[in-house]
């Protein structure tokens, strides 16, 4: 027995992968093992957005197989939830952060890069 027969394919929010460390470590750190941190911090959300849309295809090869049918919103609706999403992200984000959160939303309005 199937419980479930549809899926709704999202079309907002994205997955994040971080890399935390120590304040104090960190500049500790000569500007030579700094800069390749950064570096490979910058490479790891590139791979890592390759690695998670292959994921999600899979998981959707996997769904149809076995029966699932996916249904998809209009563009506008898609675009609607897209921002419903950020703007709750952000929301978080300056309950936890404040002025922080508040400006880095700033500059990433002012470059359309979000809400």
């Amino acid at each position: 027995m199937k419980l479930f027969e549809y899926m709704t394919d999202p079309e907002f929010g994205q997955v994040g992968v971080m890399i935390f460390m120590n304040l104090d470590r960190w500049n500790a750190l000569d500007s030579d093992a700094q800069e390749v941190l950064i570096e490979a911090g910058k490479q790891i959300e590139i791979d890592s957005v390759a690695h998670f849309d292959a994921l999600q295809e899979k998981e959707e090869d996997f769904l149809i197989e076995n029966g699932m049918q996916i249904t998809s919103f209009s563009q506008s609706e898609s675009d609607n939830h897209e921002r419903l999403w950020a703007e709750g992200v952000w929301k978080v984000a300056e309950e936890q952060s404040g002025d922080d959160a508040r400006q880095l939303r700033e500059m990433a309005v002012s470059a359309d890069m979000s809400y």
